[in-house]
């Protein structure tokens, strides 16, 4: 997957229409690239506080770390790389570029049970592995999103995971 090519495309995408965000939360926006990849852009300090004191720390630790489960079967997105920031509104903050996850709620009563069941076994993989999943929670569907096409739950928004 060429990064580059990726870039350019959301620059072009978000800088000549009117588009809205795929999801928002504490930490960031997500937008879609395209049906398989979405960027998400890690906000300014006022209106997230860092968790790691700066959108480029941010956007680093959680490629990384999300990379990195991923090789190990963690049931998160893939990983394919890191935005840098551009001279635009909107897209002067550090993202990454992601698999694009066609999900639902986990509480969608045809796939709760399936959805707990994927969720008890990776909150103990990610216990093996030595670390927590903070900021995710099957109670509140936070951060969580299960996909009916493969029958598979992912764990994402990784910037406050720690190890233990």
């Amino acid at each position: 997957m060429n990064i580059d090519e990726l870039a350019e495309k959301v620059v072009q995408i978000i800088s000549e229409e009117e588009v809205c965000p795929l999801g928002e939360g504490d930490e960031g926006l997500v937008y879609a690239v395209d049906d398989k990849v979405v960027l998400k852009l890690h906000n300014d300090p006022q209106r997230s506080g860092y968790y790691r004191s700066s959108s480029k720390n941010n956007a680093k630790y959680e490629f990384e770390l999300g990379s990195y489960l991923h090789q190990l079967g963690v049931q998160v997105p893939e990983y394919f790389g890191l935005f840098r920031p551009a001279r635009l509104p909107g897209l002067n903050y550090w993202g990454l570029f992601m698999e694009r996850i066609y999900g639902i709620a986990v509480y969608y009563p045809k796939i709760v049970d399936s959805a707990k069941k994927q969720f008890e076994e990776q909150k103990k993989l990610l216990w093996k592995l030595g670390y927590r999943a903070e900021d995710v929670s099957f109670s509140q569907g936070k951060n969580l999103l299960f996909d009916s096409t493969k029958e598979k739950l992912y764990l994402f928004d990784l910037v406050r995971w720690e190890k233990n």
